[in-house]
């Protein structure tokens, strides 16, 4: 289908092509753009279809709209929820905590990888690295997103790593952020864990922490949150580990706006991570 609405657009270059629209509220995508058909929906993540094919765009109003790369609108994601979209980062000391996001979590080891165990290492980063975007590719602003930061030793390593395509985790894992790594667990001694008592993490590791807000670490009403991947030894399980992760993050939008603390968000993580209980440590809003 796709070829014969490039085919009909080079025919018809020499007639009028755009149609005037006045302020048309669009889903712009990479390929074209649809309708949508409740201008007053929250969000600004939305979806055309394309044949078969759902493809993601973003909320625009324009003037004028080329009918030749006018796509179906979705019926079932018309328009998406603005909830917070899981991404993540590498990041020197110099660069945490990362700003802008509406919530960051970190990759936390105990320790630096050794000739013992740099494969465990290896194989969680690369299911980190393939179950989770990257901030650069994200179709949403920071704002929009609770990005999980692998910490690096400096910040010119982390720069090199962000820039770079292809495997990435050799250098990660060489250069890990073992200092900041240690003052996230240090952190997490301020959250008091469910049962009123302290989080465990007696086990090796590695945890996946996050907070909301994330810019509000240290204070009162900042809820924490934490799995425990101690018994990951293998790719299929840290890979279904981060797609969890990844999947809870995004599972409900009320989980990470930051006036939601008062107003359930304790128990909205506890529903939606309890249905993997092997995984749900601890949530707690900071005492």
């Amino acid at each position: 289908m796709r070829d014969c609405r490039i085919a009909l657009t080079v025919l018809a270059l020499s007639a009028p092509f755009q149609v005037a629209a006045q302020a048309l509220p669009v889903c712009q995508s990479k390929i074209g753009w649809c309708e949508i058909s409740d201008p007053e929906a929250e969000g600004r993540i939305c979806a055309c279809r394309d044949g078969e094919t759902v493809v993601e765009g973003t909320r625009a109003w324009v003037e004028t709209a080329n009918p030749f790369t006018k796509l179906e609108a979705d019926e079932a994601t018309r328009m998406l929820p603005q909830w917070a979209m899981a991404s993540r980062s590498f990041a020197g000391p110099g660069q945490m905590p990362p700003e802008a996001f509406q919530a960051y979590g970190v990759v936390v080891f105990k320790t630096r990888a050794s000739r013992f165990d740099e494969d465990r290492h290896l194989l969680i980063c690369e299911a980190y690295t393939s179950a989770l975007v990257h901030v650069t590719e994200m179709n949403a602003p920071t704002e929009e997103q609770m990005v999980t930061i692998w910490p690096v030793s400096n910040d010119a390593v982390a720069d090199e790593i962000n820039a770079a395509s292809g495997d990435v985790c050799s250098v990660a894992v060489e250069n890990y952020g073992l200092v900041h790594a240690h003052n996230a667990l240090k952190i997490l001694e301020h959250y008091q864990s469910p049962d009123g008592g302290t989080y465990d993490t007696g086990g090796r590791g590695p945890f996946l922490i996050a907070w909301t807000p994330g810019s509000k670490i240290t204070e009162p009403g900042t809820v924490a949150l934490m799995v425990d991947m101690s018994d990951v030894d293998t790719p299929d399980a840290a890979a279904e580990t981060f797609t969890l992760w990844r999947d809870r993050i995004q599972g409900d939008q009320e989980l990470w706006k930051e006036d939601a603390v008062e107003g359930g968000l304790i128990a909205a993580i506890r529903k939606f991570f309890d249905s993997n209980g092997e995984i749900l440590t601890a949530v707690s809003a900071a005492q």
